[in-house]
């Protein structure tokens, strides 16, 4: 058996939503490295565009995805079978956060938190599962965190730990669910990544301090270290993974 070509995905079409993210991004040029068409999902057009052109590959495209929206997903379900007729790798990598104290945290804010890190996921994941089941066949990626299994220290993000949580639940669920349909579905759950969103920590000295105390790899991971765990768990390399939520976060969670 030649190993090496488990991790290949020549003529696959793979979606991602929230594809022009720091994760996001790097999860896509894995995608693509291993053959795969790709399908960039994401609010920001001017950031995946700009993307796309950096990029410069024919393999890759944008399509303007409002996640919280089952109209707009629905839409975007459309479009891919039309053009492609199939679909599938599913990553998802949309995520927000507020580090605010749980008393102070407004309705709008937990509800933001919760329909963008949760709720979307659901709606993807139902919408193009349906696909899946017709076709007998698919694979799920969803972008956890280590903040779905532990609370982490020093700062105040309620609302993002149980909406991480949560996203750890559905994965599990939802592969226990359509295994029967030969669909699997597992969750990746970082740790402190070098990306935009954890730009606010990195400038708050008495929060990164906690940050690399905590982790016994003494360093930030780097976007391309979780996209190289994606493309394990899209790929046949990992065909008898179900269900998993797989840590790469440094050993954080493991004091």
């Amino acid at each position: 058996m030649n190993y090496l070509n488990k991790f290949k995905l020549d003529n696959k079409i793979s979606l991602v939503t929230g594809g022009a993210g720091g994760i996001g991004i790097e999860i896509c040029k894995s995608l693509l490295n291993a053959g795969s068409k790709v399908i960039i999902a994401d609010i920001d057009s001017k950031k995946s565009k700009k993307l796309l052109k950096k990029i410069k590959n024919k393999n890759i495209e944008y399509y303007k995805l409002d996640s919280t929206s089952e109209k707009n997903i629905k839409s975007l379900s459309r479009f891919i079978l039309k053009k492609y007729k199939r679909l599938d790798v599913l990553v998802n990598c949309v995520g927000i956060c507020f580090n605010k104290e749980a008393e102070k945290v407004k309705k709008k804010e937990w509800d933001k938190v919760i329909n963008i890190n949760i709720n979307s996921m659901f709606y993807v994941c139902k919408e193009f599962g349906k696909i899946f089941i017709k076709q007998k066949k698919g694979t799920i990626v969803n972008i956890g965190s280590n903040s779905g299994l532990i609370v982490d220290k020093p700062q105040p993000q309620a609302s993002y730990n149980a909406s991480k949580a949560a996203v750890h639940q559905l994965t599990k669920s939802l592969a226990c669910e359509w295994s029967k349909y030969n669909i699997r579905v597992n969750a990746i759950a970082p740790g402190y990544v070098a990306t935009e969103m954890t730009l606010l920590g990195r400038k708050k000295p008495h929060w990164f301090k906690y940050w690399i105390e905590m982790t016994p790899m003494k360093r930030l991971a780097e976007p391309s270290e979780i996209a190289s765990v994606a493309l394990f768990l899209a790929s046949e390399s990992s065909s008898y993974c179900t269900g998993s939520v797989i840590s790469v976060d440094g050993g954080y969670t493991s004091w």
